[in-house]
């Protein structure tokens, strides 16, 4: 970046001034090594903050003119999304540009969609989704820099990660509104600083609704596209994994602390031990991948359990069509994505029951044989509970499950209910000014 050059350039004229030098030399004799390295740094730090200051409020004006030049709608609807890691890492995981454009422009509401995505490259979703770089996370002027050359409207965040912070201050510094998602117990009384919070389970909503004491929070479930997920008999999958009786699929990132997929495997011991002819195919990637393929290889359950990296989406329906039921025992008894998108194909899942939302969309023996959570970590228990979808597969009713995950996950339903938000903040912050 110009910003950081031009610091560089001044670190090197000051440090070919001898004087300068000779006075480094006295400080430095004076104060100590250690307090001289720490107002070294102190004051190298507010020249940076300087510098980029002047930097970015050029680029301001620089900006400010020619979209003066242009002729802008003060009702022109542009969306500023504030992404903490690289879209790219969407696409290489599977993500299509035609399923982001939608999510990121929830029924084709904004004129404009810009990302703001932390050390990403710059490129275009679709001609009104645009992906651009930043790399200053320390203060937020780049970030108001880019959302003032690109004349945003409501600011978007998907996390209450360090990004959170970074948008509430070009929030205020801009004063536009913004809009925040939380998937975690654990988030900040910060976010209350925000215009809407939106909530991925029924629980988390009620309890922002609870601690932060407002009305600003709403429920935002996982939106399946039932045109994409949907049941087929046409399947591309390897015939090495068509050779077994009992086809079980996981999919989830490969994270012990979240997933509890070590439960899953050492309860594959027992249901081979009865059903050998079972495969359990687990597509994903994470930090735990390599001690789940040692635990796997040690317990001689190479020819029942493969890991598989994530796929994207058409792939993904062809394994949910491969498979007889769904396998994931996590640790809050939630309906994450993958879970949702098994019912929306009308596989019965296998997972944590009693916690979470679970308890407000799975019927044990409709929808979902149940492992109730104070015994997910059990392996005898998850052990069962698959040996007994097994052995009553065929009596679970597909078209039944799929129908009522639709009626829950619908599509358009729940993309139309962000959209009335960003509507009527649109409307409260731009219609009556």
């Amino acid at each position: 970046m110009i910003s950081l050059k031009l610091i560089r350039i001044f670190r090197y004229i000051l440090a070919k001034i001898p004087f300068i030098s000779i006075l480094k030399d006295r400080i430095k004799h004076k104060l100590g090594e250690k307090k001289y390295l720490f107002w070294r740094n102190k004051i190298l730090g507010l020249i940076d903050a300087l510098f980029k200051r002047i930097y970015y409020n050029t680029k301001v004006l620089g900006s400010s003119l020619v979209n003066s030049i242009k002729i802008f709608s003060r009702h022109t609807k542009i969306l500023g999304v504030v992404n903490w890691e690289p879209i790219t890492l969407y696409l290489e995981k599977g993500h299509s540009k035609s399923l982001l454009d939608e999510y990121y422009n929830p029924a084709d509401y904004f004129d404009q969609v810009h990302i703001f995505a932390y050390q990403d490259k710059n490129f275009n979703i679709s001609p009104s989704v645009h992906v651009h770089g930043f790399f200053d996370r320390s203060s937020s002027d780049e970030l108001a820099y880019l959302c003032r050359k690109y004349r945003v409207k409501i600011l978007r965040n998907y996390d209450a990660h360090w990004s959170h912070l970074l948008t509430l201050n070009v929030k205020r510094k801009l004063r536009i509104p913004a809009v925040i998602s939380l998937h975690d117990i654990f988030f900040p009384k910060t976010i209350s600083g925000y215009d809407h919070i939106f909530a991925y389970v029924e629980w988390l909503a009620d309890k922002v609704r609870h601690t932060l004491k407002t009305d600003k929070a709403s429920l935002l479930l996982n939106r399946i596209d039932h045109r994409l997920f949907k049941p087929s008999q046409k399947t591309d999958i390897l015939n090495e994994y068509n050779n077994y009786d009992n086809k079980l699929l996981s999919v989830g990132r490969l994270h012990e602390g979240s997933k509890n997929y070590l439960t899953v495997i050492k309860a594959m011991h027992k249901v081979i031990d009865i059903y050998p002819s079972t495969l359990l195919l687990i597509l994903g990637d994470g930090p735990d991948k390599e001690s789940y393929l040692q635990i796997i290889d040690k317990m001689n359950l190479s020819k029942n359990i493969c890991i598989l990296p994530f796929q994207n989406q058409t792939k993904v329906v062809e394994y949910l069509n491969w498979a007889d039921f769904f396998v994931l025992v996590n640790n809050s008894g939630d309906i994450g994505k993958s879970i949702a998108e098994a019912l929306i194909v009308g596989l019965p899942i296998v997972v944590t029951g009693e916690k979470g939302n679970s308890v407000n969309h799975l019927r044990d023996g409709f929808n979902a044989k149940l492992v109730p959570w104070e015994k997910y970590k059990d392996p005898a228990t998850v052990a069962d509970a698959i040996i007994y979808m097994i052995e009553h597969k065929k009596d679970f009713d597909a078209e039944a499950i799929r129908e009522d995950a639709i009626r829950v996950y619908n599509y358009d339903y729940w993309m139309n209910e962000e959209a009335s938000v960003y509507k009527r903040l649109m409307r409260k912050r731009y219609d009556h000014e």
